[in-house]
C-alpha cells in the first residue's frame, strides 16, 4: 500500500506541475478551467427541432454518476481527479474508473488516490482493452444498476476539463434536455488556432454532413465531452452499436432520431496527441460508413442483411419519449 500511495503522490505532483499531466501543453495560450467558459444560461444552444421542456421539475435532486475512462493515464489520473471542483464531488453520487486494460499502473494510481485523498465517492475497476464503445456500454449499464439519474463522460488524459462540469449537468439536472455535448466551437475563440489544421477542417466537414442527414444544427459532434439522461438513453439499443471509438457517433444519431433533447455547451478546446493520425483515419472511415448506413435506410435502400443495423441507428424517427424518475434495478 505504501508503494501505491507514493506512486499516486508522484503521479499527482507531476500532474499538478503539467496541467495536461503527460500529454504536453495544448495549442492555446489560454487554460482549461472555469474560466474560459460563461456559465451563464444563454450560453446553452439548443440544435434546432429540440425544444426546451416547460414545467420541468428541477426539485428532485438527481442523482449523477462521474464516469472516467482510463487508458495507460498513470501520469495524469491523479491531476484530472484533483481537478473535479469541490462543489461537484459533493453533489455527485459517485466518481467511478474504468480502466481499459491498461499496460501500466493506472489502476493502482486510482486505488492509492483513494487511499491518500480520501474521497469516498471514488470507485475504481479494472475494464479491458475491447474498445472505447464496449467500456462505455458497460459504464451506462452500471450507472443504471446503480440508479443513476444522469452520467458525465470524463477522460482520465485530461482532453477535457473537469472544472466545466457543472455547466454540463446543469440543464440535465432541471430536466430540460436529455443529452448535453461539449462544444469547443461555441466558445467564441478560433478553433483553427488550436487545433492541426486539417484535423480542424475535417472536423467541421465531417459535422456538416452529419448535420444534413441527422436534421440538426450541432457545431461539434465528435467532442467527447458528453452528460447523458440515463433513463433516456437506456431507452436506446446500445448492444448493437459499435465497441469502437465511433459508438458516440452512433449513439447521437439514435439520440436524435428518437426524438430526444440536446443542447450544446462551450467547453475548452484541446488537442492533444491522444488520437495518432492512422486511428484518425480509421475513425473518420467508420463514422462515413455509419452515416451511409442511414442515408441508406432513410432512401429505403438498405440491403436486407443490413437493414437491422440501420434501424437500431435510425429507431423508425419515432416521436420523443424521454421518460422521468429513477431507473429501475435489474
Amino acid at each position: 500500500h505504501a508503494a501505491v500511495a507514493n506512486r499516486c503522490i508522484a503521479a499527482s505532483a507531476r500532474a499538478k506541475n503539467s496541467f495536461y499531466g503527460g500529454w504536453g501543453r495544448p495549442r492555446t495560450t489560454a487554460r482549461p478551467d472555469s474560466s474560459t467558459t460563461s456559465r451563464d444560461p444563454a450560453s446553452v444552444v439548443y440544435p434546432r427541432g429540440f425544444m426546451v421542456s416547460e414545467g420541468s421539475d428541477a426539485s428532485a435532486r438527481k442523482r449523477i454518476g462521474i464516469y472516467v475512462v482510463a487508458v495507460d493515464a498513470v501520469s495524469s489520473l491523479a491531476g484530472v481527479l484533483d481537478r473535479i471542483p469541490e462543489k461537484v464531488r459533493e453533489r455527485v453520487e459517485e466518481v467511478f474508473v474504468f480502466d481499459a486494460g491498461s499496460r501500466d499502473d493506472t489502476y493502482l494510481v486510482g486505488v492509492g488516490y483513494k487511499a491518500v485523498s480520501g474521497f469516498e465517492k471514488l470507485k475504481v475497476m479494472r475494464g479491458d482493452r475491447t474498445g472505447f464503445g464496449a467500456n462505455n456500454k458497460r459504464a451506462f449499464e452500471y450507472c443504471r444498476e446503480r440508479g443513476f439519474d444522469i452520467v458525465v463522460l470524463l477522460h482520465a488524459h485530461g482532453k477535457y476539463a473537469p472544472e466545466v462540469i457543472e455547466d454540463l449537468i446543469g440543464t440535465l439536472e432541471r430536466g430540460e434536455v436529455d443529452a448535453v455535448i461539449g462544444s469547443r466551437i461555441l466558445d467564441g475563440r478560433p478553433p483553427r488556432d488550436q487545433y492541426p489544421t486539417l484535423k480542424y477542417f475535417v472536423t467541421r466537414l465531417l459535422g456538416a454532413v452529419q448535420n444534413r442527414l441527422m436534421g440538426v444544427q450541432l457545431t461539434d459532434h465528435h467532442c467527447g465531452y458528453r452528460a447523458y439522461s440515463i433513463p433516456a438513453i437506456s431507452e436506446l439499443p446500445l448492444a448493437e452499436n459499435s465497441d469502437g471509438l465511433h459508438f458516440d457517433s452512433e449513439l447521437l444519431i439514435q439520440i436524435v432520431q428518437k426524438g430526444l433533447r440536446v443542447a450544446e455547451v462551450p467547453v475548452p478546446v484541446y488537442s492533444g496527441e491522444e488520437v495518432d493520425s492512422a486511428r484518425g483515419v480509421t475513425y473518420t472511415y467508420r463514422v462515413l460508413r455509419v452515416l451511409a448506413q442511414l442515408w441508406l435506410h432513410q432512401k429505403g435502400l438498405v440491403l436486407a442483411s443490413r437493414r437491422a443495423r440501420a434501424e437500431s441507428l435510425s429507431l423508425g424517427g419515432g416521436s420523443p419519449a424521454c421518460t422521468t424518475g429513477r431507473p429501475s434495478r435489474s
